[in-house]
């Protein structure tokens, strides 16, 4: 069963109905959304970035996650995080302080877009 699986997406991928870009994104989509944010931290450090600036876009996209109920990527819509932002704004939260939450969720899915 395994190697007609292997054999008919195989099949597929020289019909050229299917593409390695929707592979890549399949398999994305299957890894849980803090396993992203934990390569995006990563990343955030192999860019050079400060450990106080990658603490803070972690923290901000940890919690903005959290609040939107985001287990996978397909779950991360603009709703869910202005959703996400209400709740903050009703905890009496300084502009400053959500639009670093923005930023960071923000900051994230252009991460997961591009890569």
């Amino acid at each position: 069963m395994i190697a007609e699986k292997l054999e008919r997406e195989v099949a597929l991928r020289r019909a050229g109905i299917v593409s390695a870009g929707d592979e890549r994104r399949a398999e994305a989509e299957r890894k849980p959304l803090l396993d992203h944010l934990a390569e995006f931290k990563a990343i955030l450090t192999a860019r050079g970035c400060t450990p106080a600036h990658i603490s803070k876009m972690y923290n901000c996209a940890l919690r903005m996650l959290n609040l939107c109920g985001a287990v996978r990527i397909s779950d991360l819509s603009p709703s869910k995080v202005q959703a996400a932002l209400g709740k903050l704004r009703d905890e009496e939260l300084s502009a400053r302080t959500l639009n670093a939450h923005l930023r960071s969720v923000k900051s994230l899915s252009r991460w997961l877009w591009r890569d």
